[in-house]
């Protein structure tokens, strides 16, 4: 399906795996550009290597504990 999004940019949060992953997932299939958020650096180098090379779509990891609310701060900026 093509939603259009092609060249986008969008942030997930919970980006590595789960219910946030297959966002991502489907995202970077439509082209979208990602910024992948999520607590573990491993998960995220992971997806953002798995998304790159299957889609080509640019993908930033952010290794963040959103429950800190300067961490999210700074994501925000």
């Amino acid at each position: 399906m093509d939603l259009g999004l092609r060249g986008r940019t969008a942030l997930i949060t919970g980006g590595s795996n789960g219910i946030g992953y297959a966002v991502a997932e489907e995202l970077a299939r439509e082209g979208v550009n990602l910024h992948l958020a999520a607590r573990t650096k491993a998960k995220l180098e992971r997806a953002a290597r798995h998304l790159e090379g299957e889609y080509g779509v640019d993908v930033a990891i952010h290794p963040v504990d959103l429950g800190d609310r300067a961490a999210r701060d700074a994501l925000a900026r």
